[in-house]
């Protein structure tokens, strides 16, 4: 590295350094000039001008720098937040719908020879799951589009739409018994309403791809003054250990935590004692906007 190059490096990154050298170097040029005279004061003023005026602009120059660094690093956290938000998204539309579905292509092949009435309702709730994917999709799409970025309820499930999705999971051949206790308040945040129904869809989902037949499901949904409890649990009755070995792990439980976190709340998953699975989770509901 070339000395001018190194000395300017420095000089950007030590700026307070350079500014107590300048304040240093100007006190002795000043003592200088005071017992030498005039004539050679005038001379060392001169050089302390052009040094101060050069530690200036290097100062200027090293605040600009982190001035940018600091915006260039807030966008790209930004792009980050924003990928992982249309992550969580895509997969909680695309991976219940798609279970339910898959659910039910299966029954219906297996009984389409012997019980066709039951394998058309199987067809049904395919097509209905299908149509539910493309609606949410499309809502999905169109947030996407938006340039305002004002995030509003218009389409957007919610508290609300609990009872359909137990209804849509009852059709996929997982019965859920749904109870909501309290009143959800008038302020409740758009994000954290839909939080709550993707939690429970995600952990519904589990349930219908991991707990094998004959499984059972409970949804409990507590709001309190100032947070909203979620416990989803299932008693794994038709496969024992199905759910995954790693509490936590699995792109679906990646996602809850994710959108848990958000809100500074607490999640825990994994298997129950007495069998099947249970994700709780305690969302505040002061400051979530």
């Amino acid at each position: 590295m070339r000395p001018p190059v190194a000395v300017n490096r420095w000089l950007v990154q030590h700026p307070v350094a350079v500014d107590r050298l300048l304040v240093a170097g100007g006190f002795v040029l000043g003592a200088i000039a005071f017992v030498n005279g005039a004539r050679e004061g005038v001379l060392l003023l001169n050089v302390l001008g052009a040094l101060l005026a050069g530690g200036a602009i290097a100062a200027i120059f090293a605040w600009s720098r982190r001035r940018q660094r600091g915006r260039e690093e807030q966008a790209r956290r930004v792009v980050i937040d924003e990928r992982l938000r249309i992550a969580r998204e895509l997969h909680d539309v695309v991976a219940h719908h798609v279970s339910v579905m898959g659910v039910q292509a299966a029954g219906a092949r297996r009984i389409l020879d012997k019980r066709p009435d039951q394998a058309a309702k199987a067809l049904e709730a395919i097509e209905s799951a299908s149509r539910q994917a493309v609606v949410e999709l499309q809502r999905l799409l169109g947030m996407l589009r938006s340039t305002d970025g004002n995030a509003t309820r218009d389409g957007r499930p919610g508290v609300g739409q609990l009872a359909s999705l137990a209804t849509s999971s009852r059709d996929a051949g997982l019965p859920v018994e749904l109870l909501v206790e309290g009143i959800p308040p008038d302020s409740l945040p758009a994000t954290l309403d839909l939080s709550i129904y993707r939690i429970v869809q995600e952990a519904l989902t589990n349930a219908i791809k991991h707990g094998g037949p004959g499984t059972r499901a409970e949804v409990r949904v507590r709001f309190a003054q100032r947070s909203v409890e979620l416990v989803v649990s299932d008693d794994g009755a038709g496969s024992a250990g199905a759910h995954p070995a790693t509490p936590g792990s699995g792109r679906g439980l990646v996602g809850m935590r994710e959108r848990v976190a958000l809100f500074g709340g607490e999640l825990t998953a994994g298997p129950r004692p007495e069998g099947g699975f249970v994700v709780r989770a305690l969302l505040p509901m002061t400051g979530a906007g």
